[in-house]
């Protein structure tokens, strides 16, 4: 099965399927390939406050605006619970992708009225890009995942694009500037 029951979109096995097939593709066209994880803030809060049933109501809800947003060579896939990875292949350059987070966040955060209450929700996204940041898939997906990780620590609502001078493996040093 390739899709997830409640959004209709791509689940993480055909995302994991679609992102090994991708990289190949960025790396040997020399094309640049982005990739975007997003995940909705303090989540677990709406389904605790609101149950479950609101939950499912805000993810496709979320999942239909970023679908909107996107560009139609776009892949939107969830990947757990509250996370989306968006596969964005031949990107233009990284402005085009700072526009694109741009405006998903002011997607995700347009008031949405659930069961007759208006509710706001705001995301995190982590931006990657191949072969810029990384041409091994592994290191890809963990660049990206460190962006996002970046982008939540500095609060909501907020993106943020893999800087490899911040995220450097554990036990390893940058090397000196000149």
């Amino acid at each position: 099965e390739n899709h997830d029951s409640l959004t209709k979109l791509p689940n993480r096995h055909y995302f994991h399927k679609l992102i090994t097939n991708s990289v190949e593709e960025a790396v040997s066209s020399g094309e640049t390939l982005g990739l975007m994880f997003i995940d909705l803030d303090q989540f677990r809060q709406i389904t605790d406050e609101y149950g479950f049933e609101t939950g499912d109501l805000v993810l496709r809800s979320i999942a239909e605006r970023l679908s909107e947003v996107l560009r139609s060579t776009d892949t939107l896939c969830r990947v757990s619970a509250d996370e989306f990875a968006a596969i964005l292949p031949a990107v233009q350059d990284l402005d085009t992708l700072r526009q694109l987070a741009e405006r998903l966040l002011l997607a995700i955060r347009r008031p949405m009225i659930l069961q007759g209450r208006s509710m706001m929700v705001t995301g995190s996204i982590g931006i990657a890009c191949c072969p810029v940041h990384a041409v091994d898939q592994r290191l890809f997906l963990r660049n990206a995942d460190l962006a996002l990780q970046s982008a939540k620590a500095a609060g909501c609502n907020h993106w943020s694009l893999f800087d490899p001078n911040l995220h450097t493996p554990a036990g390893t040093t940058s090397p000196a500037t000149p």
